[in-house]
């Protein structure tokens, strides 16, 4: 999946914004290697606004945040996403709960 998104970076970017609206729903499935991780940051940067939010409320943040793999996609959606109330309501709080636990 990796080879495609690359690829179609540099042909037809329309491509892979019908392939980030199929795949919003399965983010977290595909963070299991390095090159899923790539892929899912590359869709998640492509995704519209209202469908980037649907994306980060559906993650599970704090399970995540302490994968060696799917920790750096939780970055990656703090430090690109442009609603704060949301990052500090879902994503820094989810984490910060499990490490308090």
């Amino acid at each position: 999946m990796l080879d495609y998104v690359e690829a179609q970076a540099v042909e037809d970017i329309s491509k892979l914004k019908h392939l980030a609206e199929l795949m919003k729903e399965k983010m977290p499935a595909i963070l299991a290697s390095k090159e899923g991780l790539k892929v899912a940051c590359a869709l998640f940067n492509l995704l519209e606004a209202k469908d980037r939010k649907s994306v980060v409320k559906s993650l599970p943040c704090a399970e995540m945040a302490v994968n060696r793999i799917a920790h750096l996609f939780v970055i990656h959606v703090a430090n690109n996403l442009d609603d704060t109330q949301l990052t500090k309501k879902k994503v820094l709080h989810d984490v910060l709960m499990k490490i308090d636990d």
